[in-house]
This record gives structure tokens, sequence and C-alpha cells, in this order.
């Protein structure tokens, strides 16, 4: 019997894991649930900044863990207790290449040395560490994961939620600037696997048949120093950051229907806004510190 897989690359995102793996279970319901803990050498978007000043500060005692990874293994620990009949792995990486999407592609396909055997048919779904899905999509998923050929897979719209439930980023207006990622793969062969996800920072994915639902992505979900750690591994000037905190800070107020993050964009780019919209959210995420109770 085919198996269902998610593999997800993960750093300084404890925060969420107790809240993604009881959303996974409820509604992928897969037989495994594998938490790749480790640094990425030139960050997420090959830009660098990781020195010896950002690992003393975000790693855990001199190595590629972060800071909260005795958290993390806590939470993956207790969730194994919690979803006996899912087999949930933490397992730490040591990368020994720069490019991010190596990296990510290393990842998200280790799985002969965690002992899980990759058949043909196995549902794999290579995600991120901050990422939902909604319960009322499940049935329609299901329709398009059982259709799918060995060498064939989803990409889904994400939405970007900035702060808290109740902002995007502008360009989720628009269905043809929306971001799309990888959500799922039928396993048939390793070269098409790869293939796919070795797009890592490029988000495209033509091989790929589009899911018409959202995928929830709560990617400026950052309390404390969570968020210190997003803006260090995101290399950007200095008025970047501060015209982008100004906007999270706005957020929180909860208040304008559009805030301006990024004012060096021209009036009619969709990238220069953070709008405010009404959407059901997955159940489990309420329980995180940046929903607005």
């Amino acid at each position: 019997m085919s198996k269902q897989i998610v593999i997800i690359p993960c750093f300084g995102e404890a925060h969420f894991t107790s809240l993604q793996i009881d959303n996974l279970v409820n509604t992928l319901k897969p037989d495994y649930i594998i938490y790749n803990e480790g640094l990425f050498p030139q960050g997420p978007e090959n830009k660098g900044g990781v020195d010896d000043n950002f690992k003393k500060e975000f790693c855990f005692n001199n190595t590629n863990l972060a800071w909260d990874t005795e958290l993390l293994q806590s939470v993956i620990k207790l969730s194994q207790e919690k979803y006996p009949n899912t087999k949930i792995i933490w397992n730490p990486m040591s990368y020994n290449i720069n490019n991010a999407n190596i990296c990510y592609l290393q990842a998200v396909s280790n799985f002969s040395n965690l002992g899980v055997d990759i058949e043909e048919g196995d549902i794999i779904f290579p995600l991120e560490g901050d990422v939902f899905f909604h319960k009322n999509d499940i049935d329609l998923l299901n329709e398009y994961l059982n259709k799918l050929n060995p060498d064939q897979g989803l990409s889904a719209p994400y939405l970007d939620f900035i702060e808290n439930q109740y902002y995007v980023e502008g360009e989720s207006l628009d269905v043809n600037k929306i971001h799309k990622r990888r959500i799922a793969i039928k396993f048939g062969s390793w070269d098409y696997y790869n293939e796919v996800c070795v797009n890592f920072m490029s988000q495209k994915y033509p091989q790929l048949i589009v899911f018409p639902r959202y995928i929830f992505h709560y990617a400026w979900w950052r309390p404390g120093k969570y968020k210190d750690l997003r803006f260090r591994q995101l290399v950007r000037s200095e008025e970047y950051r501060s015209n982008f905190k100004k906007g999270l800070e706005l957020a929180k107020e909860n208040k304008l229907d559009s805030i301006i993050i990024r004012p060096n964009k021209s009036e009619n780019d969709l990238n220069r806004i953070i709008v405010k919209i009404s959407i059901d959210h997955p159940k489990e995420v309420m329980k995180h510190s940046n929903w607005i109770k």
C-alpha cells in the first residue's frame, strides 16, 4: 500500500511545530512526518549573512541547529505520543554546500538515511515549517491526489500572511502573480522528484498540476526572536527592514485596509502593500500567539 509522507526542512520554527503537526494529522493524515533541522550555510536565499555573530545568536551550542532545538525536539516527542499511528521524526542536518536549492533538495530526499523506503506511488509532501492546510479543502485535494500518475505532482497558490490572520501580501490579489509552490509529488523516479524540488528559490513548477485552493503560509508570524531571525535570514537594506517593521506594527493595530511595506515600489505594484482580507483559517493556527482574538 502506498504511503503518505510529509518532509520539512526547518530552522528556528518551533513556535509553529506542535500546531503544524496537529494540522497535518487532522488534514493529510500522513504515515510519516519528518522534520530535518539544520542551518542552510548561505541562508534560504543564498545571500549569505550567516557569519559567526549570526551563529552565536541563533544556533545552539556551536551546532547547525537552532537555539530552540530543545523545544522542537520536545514538541516532536510529545506529538509522537499524541499520534501513535503517525511516525514523527526529528533529524539533525549538516549541509556541505552553499546553494539553498541543493540544501532544500537534500533535506527533502534523505529518506533512506531515516529508514523510510520510498516506493512508486507514494505521495510525498515536501513542505516548509510554516504552512497549513484547511480541512474544507481536503476532500478535493484527495481527489486530485488520486488522479495523479507516478511522476506527477501538485502545486498550489500560497497565501502569505503577515503578522496576523488579516493581512496578506498585495500580490495575493492577482491570480497571475500569487506564488504557487509544490505541495505534493506522486513518486515515480528520483529524476522527476529532484527536478521539482530543486526549484526551491525560483518557485516555478511548470511540470506540476495546479490545485485550485489556497495553502495557508504564515510567513511573517514571527514572535520575538523568531522575527529577528527572519530579518537576519532575508538579507535586505536597513531602509527596507525599517519600512517593513513599521508595516508589521501597523498590521498589529488591524485598522487599515492596506499598508505600505515597500515604499520604493511603484504605486501600481501590488508588491508595495499588504492588504486586509477576511478568510476562514485552519483551526489549529488559532492557538498561535500572533492570532488576534
